[in-house]
């Protein structure tokens, strides 16, 4: 019985370890909008129920970034090219909430990507193959 319970949940592992399926090539026009952070299919809240989200602009001929990560806003600016992106310069309020740390991490997570992928409403962003954040428009 613990070798079939062992089996089961090292097969469970490698499945969730696996690369997500390569989506359709996508361009810089399917980022512009508001995306809502998703975690099994339900959107992540933060400070007073306020929703993680992501959006991507043009301003000015430059691609800007911006959202909420929790606690505090964040801005910044972003390059892409086909399914390549990469945010940069990414600025940060300085509010004191609690579990700041969870809020950093997620920021760490978009310092990491370096690729995009949509399906419909659903946007990916992986570091390489590994996925990192999945968003809803």
């Amino acid at each position: 019985m613990k070798k079939s319970l062992l089996y089961i949940s090292l097969s469970v592992f490698m499945l969730s370890c696996s690369p997500m399926p390569m989506k359709k090539k996508v361009n810089v026009d399917d980022l512009y909008g508001t995306w809502f952070l998703q975690n099994d299919n339900h959107t992540e809240l933060g400070f007073e129920k306020q929703k993680l989200h992501l959006t991507f602009s043009q301003e000015d001929n430059e691609n800007k970034v911006s959202g909420f990560a929790g606690c505090n806003n964040f801005f910044g600016v972003f390059n892409s090219h086909q399914n390549n992106l990469k945010i940069i310069q990414l600025g940060l309020t300085r509010m004191a909430c609690p579990e700041l740390d969870v809020e950093q991490d997620y920021i760490e997570l978009l310092d990491k990507v370096n690729r995009f992928e949509r399906s419909g409403e659903n946007l990916y962003l992986y570091q390489d193959n590994l996925l990192l954040l999945h968003y809803k428009k």
